[in-house]
């Protein structure tokens, strides 16, 4: 009934784990490595009511009913933040990114095996890389991609994986 890590290899990282009936309702971390998981492992631990860290809603453009999921969402953490519309810019988020213990983003996603840090997500000024967001500050300890095509990872020799959800771990 704890915490399951999971520090998958190659192509396994980007598998739908909690569609595993025996991962159901389990609380799930997939960690680019048990170093880095043990190191950060002081996850977000909140309850509505009782959070320790802030959290930000986004909803990019020309997806249906994404500003309904995250203002439903929201709705739970009243002092939240919430970046819809023209707010829900690649500077808001990535600022978003620098603070919040949670950010949940609902959009587009595109991801370019090509050269997979070129995955983006679509937000009301245009995209925002993955090379956006490796580099910088620490991202928040959970991040929710509500996105198409967002999952997705290209593996390079050594079994190195790319794309966005590797440039966020």
């Amino acid at each position: 009934s704890g915490t399951v890590v999971l520090v998958p290899s190659g192509p396994l990282t980007a598998a739908p784990w909690t569609l595993l009936p025996g991962l159901r309702g389990r609380e799930l971390v997939v960690a680019r490595s048990a170093t880095s998981w043990f190191r950060d492992r002081d996850p977000l631990r909140s309850t509505p009511s009782g959070r320790e860290s802030p959290v930000c809603f986004v909803a990019g453009p020309d997806l249906a009913r994404a500003e309904e999921e995250v203002r439903a969402a929201a709705a739970l953490w009243p002092d939240s933040l919430v970046l819809v519309g023209p707010a829900a810019t690649a500077a808001a988020v990535r600022s978003a990114f620098a603070g919040p213990g949670l950010v949940h983003v609902a959009a587009h996603g595109v991801h370019e095996a090509g050269n997979p840090l070129f995955s983006s997500l679509v937000l009301g000024d245009g995209p925002l890389f993955g090379y956006d967001v490796t580099g910088g500050p620490p991202v928040p300890h959970q991040v929710v991609l509500s996105a198409c095509d967002l999952g997705r990872v290209t593996t390079r020799p050594g079994d190195e994986v790319l794309g966005m959800t590797a440039a966020l771990l």
